[in-house]
């Protein structure tokens, strides 16, 4: 989004996310720009649905505080929603399809491989 003219000096939205496949992501947050590296996939079958799957991570990382959340975020619940998201991607691009990853694993056992 780079070549976006003007880009850099707005004041909105809160939240911008390029991300960059196998090279990481970028995140504009409080006006600055940070990167983020990839998480290596194990196993590379397809890579749909994967920025879905970063962009779920992420929303739901933010949700668990409610409606209030986005004001009161911090810099490292932002990046903790992102590598989740990366990492869920990651796991993603192992399978067939855009919700290759959970109809084949489960909930349960995706889960686990995030070491939760």
């Amino acid at each position: 989004m780079g070549h976006l003219p003007g880009l850099a000096k707005v004041s909105g939205p809160k939240i911008i996310i390029e991300t960059h496949g196998a090279d990481g992501l970028k995140v504009r947050w409080r006006s600055r720009w940070s990167a983020l590296p990839a998480i290596t996939a194990n196993r590379v079958v397809d890579a749909a649905g994967s920025g879905d799957w970063c962009t779920a991570a992420l929303i739901h990382t933010i949700g668990e505080g409610g409606s209030k959340a986005l004001e009161s975020l911090n810099k490292a619940r932002l990046d903790y929603g992102l590598r989740l998201g990366q990492a869920l991607a990651a796991i993603n691009c192992g399978f067939e399809g855009a919700r290759g990853a959970i109809d084949q694993l489960g909930f349960g056992r995706l889960n686990a491989m995030l070491g939760n």
